[in-house]
Parts: structure tokens; sequence; C-alpha cells
């Protein structure tokens, strides 16, 4: 049998091709949600126009529980977290890093699992200039406006299009584009129900179909939240049929300007035996004193005081998102190192999300192994230096 799984990516965009056992979804709206609305009204209706505030910057969380079917019998459930963190440049341009994260369930922490890079430009009404060679966003154009003003109860139909990664599985190289055609309705109040259908026949048979609703935030001029039902099914050339089914949610966040010199010097005043440093994502507060057993992902009872200080000071800045980073020194093959780095980081992780410093969908863990080093790996100083723990406040 020929193994595949569904990655819902980008908004409606979803099938990234995996092996059975991992199941994911960028709902439909979370990549277009890449983009600010503004709302515009009148006295009589309401016009709905896109806009895009150079150098503003925003992340869009979104979290997926799915159900993943194999020949119509149940296999497992998949709890995925979307974050998108996109910036808006001159010209209408989107640039956008798209991150999916899985969870081993409720309430535990999400660990990376992927990450896209794009850039792309939307008008007005919502038609997107993407490259051919970009994966994301996986879904285009939605939602389209009509150029007129809406009343409640108005309806329309707009073009849209599903754009595939079939890299893995069928080793097609480019973007693999699915047209649809959306339907949409203006409920009045800001609120919105989108549906749409897909039906492709090659490289295999794919039959979905996605309902949404959408309620705008007027005042600042964008989505203020979103629910999700979908289901899809692949009929694979062997005649194994696949289905996914679930729903969806997303909140947008504002990501408000960094100072991250700043923030590191009141940081490094406030953990003084800490390494905390300045990297591209935000904040990195290095916690290379985190004792563990050797080879083992436990946390070791006696370091909860350690990790209890810095929870004090990220209760701090609850506006900011946390990635927990793991790190080994190079000692022992790559992938080992890399899985333990991963099993640390996520211990660290869920004890944050226990000790409710964030909500899991505010925390991602993820293990870069032995290949981020802060000194040589030659002498047991530099091991002890480079096998840690980093938390980081991220800036968007």
């Amino acid at each position: 049998m020929q193994k595949i799984n569904h990655k819902r990516q980008g908004g409606r965009g979803r099938f990234k091709t995996y092996p059975y056992g991992k199941g994911g979804k960028f709902s439909a709206l979370t990549t277009v949600f890449c983009l600010l609305f503004v709302v515009v009204l009148s006295i009589d209706a309401e016009t709905f126009t896109w806009k895009f505030p150079a150098g503003s910057q925003y992340r869009i969380l979104s979290t997926v529980d799915e159900e993943v079917y194999i020949n119509r019998q149940y296999s497992h459930t998949s709890n995925i977290l979307n974050r998108i963190a996109a910036s808006v440049k001159a010209d209408n341009i989107i640039e956008g890093i798209y991150q999916t994260s899985e969870s081993a369930g409720k309430g535990k922490v999400f660990t990376w699992a992927e990450e896209y890079s794009t850039s792309y430009r939307q008008d007005a009404r919502g038609m997107m200039t993407v490259e051919k060679s970009a994966f994301m966003p996986m879904v285009r154009n939605l939602p389209v406006f009509p150029a007129k003003d809406l009343e409640p109860g108005d309806s329309w139909e707009a073009e849209g299009l599903e754009v595939h990664d079939f890299r893995k599985n069928f080793n097609i190289k480019e973007p693999y584009p699915i047209p649809f055609t959306a339907n949409y309705t203006y409920k009045g109040n800001n609120q919105f129900e989108i549906s749409y259908r897909i039906y492709e026949t090659k490289p295999l048979k794919i039959i979905g179909e996605s309902k949404m609703s959408l309620l705008w935030d007027a005042v600042n001029g964008r989505p203020a939240s979103y629910t999700e039902d979908f289901r899809m099914i692949f009929e694979m050339n062997d005649g194994a049929v696949i289905e996914y089914k679930g729903s969806a949610k997303a909140e947008i966040h504002n990501a408000e300007n960094m100072n991250k010199e700043q923030l590191a010097k009141d940081l490094s005043e406030e953990i003084p035996e800490g390494d905390v440093r300045v990297t591209d994502e935000g904040i990195a507060i290095s916690l290379d004193n985190i004792n563990f057993p050797p080879d083992s992902p436990e946390l070791i009872a006696s370091e909860a005081a350690k990790l209890n200080a810095i929870i004090a000071i990220l209760k701090k800045y609850p506006d900011r998102d946390i990635l927990v980073a793991g790190h080994t020194a190079k000692i022992g093959d790559a992938a080992s190192s890399m899985r333990l780095s991963e099993a640390r980081a996520a211990s660290v992780a869920n004890y944050l999300i226990q000790s409710g410093v964030r909500s899991p969908e505010h925390i991602i863990a993820k293990g870069y192994g032995d290949t981020r080093p802060l000194a040589d790996n030659a002498g047991e100083e530099g091991r002890k230096k480079n096998r840690r723990v980093e938390i980081i406040l991220l800036e968007n």
C-alpha cells in the first residue's frame, strides 16, 4: 500500500504527503489570514477590502483536531498547531514563515515538525500573485470579495486554488494546483460563511469539502476568529482509501516590535547566572545548568527550582510566544543527538505548560541536536556549554 498523509497547511491548502501515523492541516483561512482586513462601513451596506499597512507584523495560530481513517477503519487522531509569522512589506507584499507542529495529545507540548517560507502579493479584492515554485500559501484567493457593498444575505462565488506538495509520495517536484469554486454568504454583523468542494483524479483521486464560519473584527480591520469543519478522502492507486475528518479554529495576534537589545539587558539583570543572547528569532535564555540523567530526557526533580525562577520571569512577558530549543554536544551519531535534544526540549516545554506560564498553543519544542554549538566540543567545558536547553521569547 502506498503511504500518504494529509498535511492541511496554509489555509484550505492541505495535502502534504507523509508516512502513515502523522496527520495535519493548515486550515483554509490560516494561510489567507497572513493579511489584515479593513472593514469600511457605510450607512446602508458594508464594503470589505483587503488592506496591507506596510511595516505591520502579526502571527496566526490555528489548532486542528483531526481523525484519520484507513480503509474506513479508525487509525489515529492528530492534534496539530499551525503557526504563521507574517510581515507586511511595501506594495502589498506579504512575507511569511509557516510552521507545523504536532502534539502527543490534548494539553501536551507541540513539537516542531516542518517549516516553509514564502512571499507573495495580494490585491484589495483578495487575488494573490504567487511564484509557481512556491508551496505556500497552499490555499490561494480565499476569500475574494465582490466589488460592491454587501448586505446581510448577499451571496457570491469566486475561484480559488489549492496547491499541494506531492514530492515525497509521487515524485512531483513542482507544487500541484487544484482549482475550486468557493461559495460565500454574508450573514451580517461582520460574519461570513464560506464553503467549497474539491475534486481531482490525478495523480490520485481526491474528494474534499470545507465549511467555515468567520467573524470579523471591524475595529482592528482583521478577522477576529474562525471555525471550520472539513473532510478529505484520498483514493489511492492501489485501492486504499484514506480519510481525514475534523475541525479547526484560529486566532490572530498583533506582534509588537521587540527592542531586543533592551530586553536582553533587562533579562540579563534578572538572570545573572544565565546566558541571555539576541537571536534571529528573539531573545534566548540558555539553560546550560539544567541537568538530565545521562542520555535521558527526564528532568531531575531538583532542577524544578531553577525552572521555577525562569517561569516567574516569563510571566512578565505574556504576549510573547515561546520556543523551547534542545541542544546536545557533538558526541555519538547525529540522529541520536537529534532525538535526545527533541525529547529534552519537550520535557522542559511540558513543565512550562504544567506551570501555567503559557497554554500549549503558545509554546513549541524543537530539537537541534549538535548543529548549533556555542563552544568547542573538544573539551568537557565546551561540551557542557553546548549541552543545553534554550527558552526563546519569540519576536513574532
